[in-house]
């Protein structure tokens, strides 16, 4: 959080880059729209559900956030919370939710309720279909690196984001979350209840290590090494170097991320979806922002945003 309330561009190039984090390269002739459909379906098929988030308009974001928000609002006025537990999980309250951005608000459903095909190692474009300013790409994956064998097939559909492409959030999802607030029980992924307990032994080395980076200012090493790879997948080459160059050459902001760390060091987070994620409410430190996250990858603690 830190990072996109001080750089809004960043958040904004990371909107729409997230869907491609898998991409190989750009070295092919392949038009833009072809070349993020194909990253987001192989990032929807590794289940890198961050990315599927980042990858979606944000005014589909907004969209569907006010959507589920206004239902448990609504139901909450009836002392009910059955559409709640439903779409949030029974440890989230309304007020977790009125303070959910958009963009967690969908990796949230994502992680619950969007089905990943079999893992897509390569993929290819076997058509495309334009409607008013929507296109609709079907692609199709292998599991074998050589598209051999069996294979899967997902529609994508894009609408245009600035001068690039964002992803629509996928029909299937949206058909859920309309059924759970119509009264359906769709069934979800255990993505783990939520509990506060005292700071991982892990992620405080994860701080400690943040913290020396920037007293020394290598801020290299911070970006490289102690943000997550989700973050770093969704940002830019040339966004990642700004942030590196502004970080260097201003005291101020590694001064402003380094008290996060420090606080984040004296509390007890909350940790969420199996333990692999860890927020500290940082709400009354005197910080531009009421939250903190770090995020378990691969067995390893990062800090998140």
């Amino acid at each position: 959080m830190i990072h996109r309330m001080e750089h809004r561009t960043v958040r904004r190039l990371a909107a729409w880059t997230a869907g491609l984090c898998l991409i190989a390269g750009a070295a092919h002739a392949e038009s833009a729209d072809t070349e993020f459909a194909r990253g987001f379906a192989e990032a929807w098929s590794h289940e890198a559900w961050e990315a599927v988030a980042f990858a979606i308009h944000p005014d589909e974001l907004a969209r569907v956030r006010k959507l589920a928000l206004d239902a448990v609002e609504a139901e909450a006025k009836e002392s009910s919370k059955d559409i709640r537990t439903r779409l949030f999980g029974a440890a989230v309250t309304v007020d977790d939710i009125r303070h959910m951005t958009p963009h967690a608000s969908m990796t949230l459903f994502v992680k619950r309720f969007l089905a990943a095909p079999r893992v897509m190692k390569k993929t290819r474009v076997v058509g495309k279909v334009t409607e008013d300013k929507l296109e609709h790409v079907v692609v199709r994956g292998w599991e074998d690196e050589n598209g051999h064998g069996a294979s899967s097939v997902l529609l994508v559909t894009l609408m245009p984001y600035g001068k690039q492409w964002a992803a629509v959030v996928p029909t299937e999802l949206e058909e859920k979350i309309e059924a759970i607030i119509a009264g359906a029980d769709v069934g979800a992924r255990d993505v783990g209840e939520t509990h506060v307990a005292p700071l991982d032994p892990a992620i405080a080395k994860l701080l400690s290590m943040g913290i020396t980076a920037l007293k020394e200012a290598r801020c290299s090493d911070y970006y490289n090494d102690v943000m997550s790879p989700s973050f770093r997948k969704a940002t830019s080459a040339s966004a990642a170097k700004t942030l590196i160059s502004q970080c260097e050459k201003s005291q101020a902001m590694r001064d402003r991320i380094r008290i996060t760390l420090e606080v984040a060091l004296t509390l007890r987070p909350r940790y969420e979806y199996a333990n692999t994620r860890a927020v500290f409410d940082m709400t009354g430190q005197g910080l531009p922002y009421d939250r903190f996250t770090v995020e378990m990858i691969d067995k390893r603690w990062y800090i998140a945003e």
